[in-house]
């Protein structure tokens, strides 16, 4: 058994185990506060803003990745061959990107779809759902998840 190892399988005797999954989902709530933050600061040109936000992240980063650890020996589970199988899915997904027409960065393969009619512009944009006279309801229609518009 690592230092680690060791270490962490203490952290889960010593606090117990309702005290760790607690502080598993405190710890990942306070990394999505620091990426919310992060987003918010992209835009400021203050450098240690920047930074500070920055090493916020990592720090919050290292913690959920501590409190994961945990989780996988409080719950006895082994997470390799599952991670493989998803990054393996990932890496297919990769292959078969296209640039949204419109914004670049997303596509149809992981556009949103909505089963459900949507009404929309005649420029593809999501629009307020009271339908206007002139606009077109689409049923399972995607829809871009970045720009909205529809694919």
């Amino acid at each position: 058994m690592t230092d680690r190892e060791e270490i962490i399988r203490r952290a889960v005797s010593t606090y117990g185990i309702d005290a760790q999954i607690l502080m598993a989902i405190e710890e990942m709530s306070e990394l999505t506060k620091a990426l919310c933050k992060e987003r918010r600061t992209r835009s400021i040109d203050d450098l240690n803003v920047r930074s500070k936000a920055m090493e916020n992240i990592a720090e919050e980063i290292a913690d959920v990745q501590i409190m994961l650890d945990q989780l996988r020996t409080i719950f006895g589970i082994e997470t390799t061959g599952i991670e493989s199988n998803k990054l393996n899915r990932l890496a297919d997904r990769l292959e078969k990107h296209e640039p949204c027409p419109i914004c670049g960065p997303f596509n149809k393969h992981c556009a949103e779809e909505f089963d459900a009619y949507v009404p929309v512009s005649s420029e593809g944009d999501i629009m307020e759902r009271e339908a206007k006279p002139g606009e077109e309801w689409v049923y399972h229609a995607r829809y871009c998840p970045n720009c909205g518009r529809k694919l």
